[in-house]
């Protein structure tokens, strides 16, 4: 017997060669609390080839022609029976530019870091500044929101030209996908120490790469953490994700 609207039924053995039959449709079937409630029926239901989608949060699930199963189609930068593998194939593409920014202090002002302007005069209103008074008694940090998780390779960064270049004489590049302790305790790209001349752009390659959704510059300096830009790019490669 063929019904359009039967997504489920229910059937229960009355005798040798008798059953009771319950047809249920969507609804009934997506709502357990409506189900006739019976230990004696047995409950069968027709699968939905794309319910729960297989091709996770990456791609379309596509049913054939027949109805009968269904096949992912892999949104861009993505490949794979269930677009579960991520592709970087532009070793140039900036995936800070443009992203969520947090800072120590003055949370709302660590997007000039990522605003693609590497100008180091501050008066060019491009470069960030965290908080100078009352005087700062620990170090700062700046963290961007990449998105998603990359294979990071590489960091470039832009100091101050104008003046206080010292403030980016001791810093430290962390990377990672823990928001724990601010994502300070995540692993270090290019190990400690680290310091940019005043008024130049100098890049950091993390061997081995990283991966990870955000990236902090945790300064080690007691003064104002200031960044006229931060770059991140990734290694060209395919990532399961």
């Amino acid at each position: 017997m063929r019904n359009e609207d039967c997504f489920s039924f229910n059937v229960k053995k009355i005798s040798s060669n008798l059953f009771l039959c319950e047809l249920l449709n969507t609804s009934k079937f997506l709502d357990s609390e409506n189900l006739m409630r019976d230990e004696n029926f047995a409950h069968w239901y027709l699968q939905e080839p794309c319910s729960p989608s297989p091709c996770e949060k990456h791609g379309k699930c596509v049913v054939n022609s027949d109805g009968t199963a269904g096949s992912c189609k892999c949104f861009e930068k993505y490949e794979g029976k269930r677009c579960e593998i991520r592709i970087f194939d532009d070793p140039n593409f900036n995936f800070a530019l443009n992203k969520p920014t947090s800072q120590k202090t003055r949370p709302n002002g660590g997007w000039k870091a990522v605003d693609g302007n590497r100008n180091p005069a501050w008066s060019s209103g491009s470069c960030t500044a965290t908080q100078t008074l009352p005087r700062i008694t620990d170090p700062q940090w700046w963290r961007v929101d990449l998105g998603e998780e990359i294979p990071l390779s590489r960091v470039v960064i832009t100091n101050r030209g104008d003046c206080c270049g010292a403030r980016l004489g001791n810093f430290a590049i962390k990377i990672g996908n823990s928001l724990d302790n601010d994502g300070l305790s995540n692993p270090t790209c290019a190990g400690d120490n680290l310091s940019v001349p005043t008024g130049q752009t100098k890049t950091f390659v993390c061997t081995p790469w990283i991966r990870g959704q955000y990236l902090v510059v945790q300064s080690y300096v007691n003064d104002v953490l200031t960044l006229c830009e931060v770059e991140v790019y990734a290694y060209t490669m395919k990532m399961i994700v």
